[in-house]
């Protein structure tokens, strides 16, 4: 391949193959005219590595002259992502053996950025986002110049991504004890519970409303009572107040916050009998009290339970908010419209919530907010509205949700709050008028799905899953024993078989990862101590290291490892336990 005329491959005056693109009626250097040597080892140097696992990301490959220089400076372990905002430049790269077998040798991941949510999917696939991240980020020369939209969307899309990860881990530790609690509990008593996956596309091609409870609701929600038997009214457990105070019922409510709060927000709905939509984690006393049928997505544990009790339980895409999964069981409806209400993901006079969805805990909560994480964003009726990291997290969620489900109408009728791309922006009544369609025996339809009978137990869960936790505790207490023999040897020399340890290492290893689901389970009650493993100095791999230190830090992460595992399945084996007595 060749490129055309507004690229032109020249010689900088130290010899070096360079590229210039056209830019406007200029061409631009991506590199250095006079010295590209320097240049390159100049941008090599200002590529702050940490240690041999850090991540390294570049926008901008040019020619490709740097990657001698990059490869000596990285270790073993480093993960090196090269991010091309131009497609030529890219599609002539690919057609360059030179450059492609450096690539392939050396494991660099070289893609072409075409859209954010591509991008977004990419970096999931790429990198871990169990724990932040180590991560540099660095331009190749002048390519902000020519691509500087494409630069900042790039720069923007990581960072965007390394919040979500933050906002997972610190919501992680927070509510790890309740979110243990629900998941144990709810597990318990899953065969009270209905699948989500009975009510797929009940309601195809009809209409549903999610009601949220932004600050905003209380502007519109009169408008849904003259249209309920036209559209599927799907409520967040915060609006019910709201709802109620204008006499209306929904068909659904969804819950998925894990503490108690929500309990004191539905107290005096706990008697209705509209289905709840849940998962593992959301509160179980409040599922406990509630006199409703109980509706769920099984996010985590489906495989493990489905070996249990030969049963199928579906999962929904659940990106952190309520609202998440009440768009995402409305797309399991099968509804062709989707509108919004109340779905502000902004504040509006430093509120979160509408007057009726909070609680005096929720407004303490209110005045606690981080002024130094506000930041403005593109309204939905106003031209910017202030917003945070969380409430972006989230938006950020509702566009791929919306760019994965282009069969669907999104209508965004929130009266303010933050833009979301891909909707349609209306007023609630004309949403209403448009896009209501009759859902004859709607009542009907659902009172029926719910009295589909239950198969019948294959045996109690809690137990089932106690036996596995009883084995893996007894093979990770073992993984402790033999890798602290194996640091044994390398520090004091004491005699031991080593290749007979490693073996059997290898064979815990593979036992504990046939435990799939289970293991996901105990890395997340480790998460803290897992945590300081992962990102503690003494543990990392260094860019260079003699290899008996390699040994030795191997084999303490070993011992760290397997006794947060130990120390994790205790825990989780106390929790069932209680929740079985």
């Amino acid at each position: 391949m060749i490129f055309d005329k507004e690229y032109l491959i020249k010689t900088s005056n130290d010899n070096i193959d360079i590229l210039m693109v056209k830019d406007e009626n200029k061409f631009v250097y991506l590199g250095s005219k006079y010295n590209e040597v320097n240049n390159i080892k100049r941008f090599i140097n200002n590529i702050k590595l940490e240690d041999g696992e850090s991540i390294i990301i570049i926008i901008g490959l040019s020619l490709g002259q740097f990657l001698d220089e990059l490869i000596n400076l990285i270790g073993e372990y480093n993960k090196i992502i090269i991010i091309e905002p131009d497609k030529n430049i890219y599609n002539y790269n690919l057609n360059n053996n030179y450059i492609c077998n450096k690539l392939e040798e050396n494991n660099i991941t070289y893609i072409l950025y075409k859209e954010k949510l591509i991008l977004k999917e990419m970096l999931e696939s790429l990198i871990n986002n169990s724990y932040i991240p180590v991560i540099n980020i660095s331009t190749y020369t002048n390519y902000e110049k020519i691509y500087l939209n494409e630069c900042n969307a790039i720069v923007s899309c990581i960072n965007e991504y390394i919040d979500y990860i933050k906002l997972s881990r610190n919501s992680n530790l927070l509510l790890k004890d309740s979110i243990i609690k629900n998941y144990i509990e709810n597990l318990i008593k899953l065969e009270d519970y209905i699948s989500v996956g009975t009510f797929k596309d009940l309601f195809k091609d009809k209409t549903a409303i999610i009601v949220s409870s932004g600050p905003s609701l209380h502007k519109n929600i009169e408008n849904i009572k003259k249209y309920t038997e036209h559209v599927v009214i799907i409520s967040v457990i915060r609006s019910m107040n709201e709802l109620e105070y204008y006499n209306i019922e929904p068909d659904f409510i969804c819950v998925l916050d894990p503490i108690d709060k929500m309990s004191k927000l539905m107290k005096k709905h706990m008697k209705k009998n509209i289905p709840i939509i849940c998962t593992e984690q959301s509160n179980s006393d409040l599922l406990k009290e509630y006199k409703g049928k109980k509706i769920i997505a099984l996010n985590a544990f489906r495989e493990t339970i489905r070996t249990f009790n030969e049963k199928e339980y579906v999962s929904l895409p659940e990106g952190g908010s309520v609202a998440h999964l009440a768009t995402s069981f409305a797309v399991n409806l099968g509804v062709k419209n989707i509108i919004f209400t109340g779905q502000d993901l902004a504040f509006t006079n430093m509120e979160l919530h509408s007057k009726l969805s909070s609680d005096e805990s929720v407004l303490n909560l209110q005045q606690k907010i981080n002024s130094n994480d506000i930041f403005y964003v593109e309204g939905n009726k106003e031209e910017y509205v202030p917003t945070n990291s969380s409430l972006n997290s989230f938006k950020n969620w509702f566009e791929t949700l919306i760019i994965n489900n282009k069969l669907i109408n999104f209508i965004n009728a929130t009266e303010g709050g933050a833009r979301i791309h891909g909707t349609k922006i209306m007023n609630l009544f004309d949403a209403l008028k448009e896009y209501s369609i009759e859902v004859p025996d709607k009542h009907k339809k659902i009172e029926e799905i719910l009295k589909i009978s239950k198969e019948t137990k294959k045996g109690n869960i809690g137990i089932r899953i106690l036996e596995e936790l009883n084995y893996l505790k007894d093979i990770t207490y073992k993984g402790v024993k033999l890798s602290e023999k194996l640091l044994d040897y390398y520090i004091y020399n004491k005699d031991t078989d080593i290749c007979k340890i490693i073996k059997e290492l290898d064979s815990i290893d593979i036992r504990i990862n046939k435990f799939k689901e289970i293991k996901n389970f105990i890395n997340f009650v480790a998460y803290d101590n897992l945590e300081t493993i992962e990102l503690g100095k003494e543990f990392r791999v260094p860019i260079k290291e003699k290899e008996l230190d390699k040994y030795i830090r191997i084999s303490n992460r070993n011992i760290r490892t397997y006794d947060a595992y130990y120390k994790a399945i205790i825990e989780l084996i106390r929790y069932i336990e209680q929740g079985e007595s």
